[in-house]
């Protein structure tokens, strides 16, 4: 019974989060996105005061060319909570709500409340632009009355641009590869005898600007074709133009 009276509570509170009568605030962007592309969408709540759960409606278009592939629960209202969504293709809508469960009381802070990955259609032209909107933003404290909470959007299509791109310290078996990013993003090199490749080194996941990536186990004195790859920490990923260097 007391099971029940707990699971009842939180069902509860999760009908107020979502069909709550009045909207708080909204926020909209607009990016640019191209074919085939993910991109990863924060939400993120600004100053909030105890709060339990948060609801909101985020709104895409063109909806006819923006999918969603998955959607998670951000970290500010901790690691054990109630996630619901719910996509509406035709409309371009995804309803999403977080609450904590019964018990551990609200939340104050900033922070990242959810995470939703879009991925854009092959049918996509260049240029394209995506409007993403933020609506009926509804909020609750722990005793379920209604809170004034301020939602932000973010959204991060571009991928970091590659520059000054060297082989060093080449070697019979061993080489050096450095470049540097516009932006904090991983280090992944691949490399063979032709521009087909066939190997690549394991990605290091450490975000850094200036990258630095050991190749080992060459052939001496041949002629090795390689390009460097970097993807930020919202998943936009960069290929350099292939390069050469010849092992000793």
């Amino acid at each position: 019974m007391r099971f029940f009276k707990k699971f009842l509570v939180i069902i509860i509170i999760l009908l107020n989060i979502v069909w709550l009568p009045r909207a708080e605030s909204a926020s909209a962007i607009t990016v640019t996105a191209k074919a085939n592309q993910e991109f990863w969408v924060d939400v993120n709540m600004n100053g909030a005061a105890d709060i339990l759960g948060v609801s909101f409606e985020l709104v895409y278009s063109p909806s006819a060319l923006v999918s969603l592939k998955t959607a998670q629960a951000g970290s500010l209202l901790g690691a054990d909570v109630i996630f619901f969504k719910e996509t509406d293709n035709t409309a371009g809508k995804i309803n999403m709500s977080v609450s904590r469960k019964n018990g551990q009381g609200g939340v104050s802070g900033t922070g990242n409340v959810a995470r939703v990955n879009l991925l854009m259609s092959a049918q996509t032209p260049v240029g394209q632009s995506v409007s993403l909107t933020l609506q009926n933003i509804k909020a609750i404290d722990p005793l379920g009355v209604t809170k004034s909470v301020s939602l932000d959007i973010f959204a991060d299509t571009s991928a970091p641009v590659i520059s000054n791109i060297s082989s060093l310290n080449i070697m019979k078996t061993s080489a050096k590869v450095t470049w540097t990013t516009s932006e904090l993003s991983d280090s992944q090199v691949e490399y063979g005898l032709t521009t087909s490749y066939g190997k690549q080194t394991t990605v290091d996941m450490h975000s850094v600007t200036s990258h630095a990536v050991n190749l080992s186990r060459l052939s001496s004195g041949k002629t090795y074709h390689y390009r460097v790859k970097s993807k930020d920490a919202t998943g936009n990923l960069s290929v350099s133009a292939d390069k050469t260097f010849k092992t000793k």
